[in-house]
């Protein structure tokens, strides 16, 4: 149980080009599967219009 906060950031084909803990649940193994959750994830390409070509976004993943 516990919560990680996961950092990262999103190309504009919606690829997640970096990811990293950005604070840790005090639970190696779950740091690992959220970091792991992010790294894997299917994201779409940002809407049109947007600008940039990257986006961050920082999110916190909890494990009951």
């Amino acid at each position: 149980r516990g919560t990680v906060r996961v950092s990262f950031v999103v190309g504009s084909s919606g690829a997640i080009v970096s990811a990293s803990v950005t604070g840790s649940s005090g639970d190696a193994r779950l740091d690992r599967a959220a970091l792991g959750m992010v790294r894997s994830a299917r994201v779409p390409a940002p809407p049109e219009g947007i600008g940039g070509a990257r986006h961050a976004f920082a999110i916190p993943l909890t494990f009951r």
